[in-house]
């Protein structure tokens, strides 16, 4: 299943706009990409992908961060005389804001916390029968992060870091926004 065209076109709006963006309110104002590992509590189950991020200076230190990221989910399973395969795919968007300590500095540890929004779109396949369902949601939550940025050159710098969000609201309880989850981040970031 792919992500439905929709989601794809909000991601390329969102990578569009960080790539355009001047650094308009300050000069820390920084780009970049990550490679993302969510991990799911409770169901054990984990993704990997990609994200896109902008975080743009309001003061020195502190930056309103915005990123789109996607992941798709595989679950598979059993109950008694048939299994099952959940299929489910998620466009988690954050705004937020990270403030940067260390000004000036090459290394520069950072905290973060904000908004998560993650419209979802489920499929559920039983075999043998091969009957289906499928569903769409938005979950909406909030998550909380901690990383380091550490320069390369003047304009580049590796960043990574950890963001954790606790369970979401969701319009459907069968959301994958209803478990918890932990996100390690890794990627490059180039600093205007």
């Amino acid at each position: 299943m792919t992500p439905p065209s929709n989601m794809r076109r909000l991601a390329l709006l969102v990578l569009v706009a960080a790539l355009t963006t001047p650094p308009l309110l300050g000069a820390d104002t920084t780009v970049g990409a990550h490679v993302i590992v969510d991990r799911l509590f409770t169901i054990s189950d984990s993704a990997v992908g990609p994200e896109l991020f902008v975080r743009i200076s309001v003061s020195p230190g502190l930056a309103l961060e915005a990123s789109v990221s996607y992941r798709r989910y595989v679950t598979n399973g059993f109950g008694g005389s048939y299994t099952y395969t959940v299929a489910t795919d998620q466009l988690p968007i954050f705004l937020g804001f990270t403030y940067l300590f260390s000004q000036g500095k090459p290394v520069r540890p950072w905290l973060s916390a904000g908004l998560i929004v993650a419209p979802e779109s489920s499929n559920t396949t039983y075999s043998p029968s091969g009957s289906s369902y499928s569903f769409s949601t938005v979950d909406v939550g909030l998550q909380v992060g901690a990383g380091v940025q550490a320069a390369v050159t003047d304009h580049w710098a590796l960043d990574g870091g950890v963001r954790y969000t606790p369970p979401m609201t969701s319009s459907d309880s069968r959301s994958q926004g209803a478990y918890s989850f932990l996100r390690f981040q890794a990627g490059l970031a180039y600093r205007f």
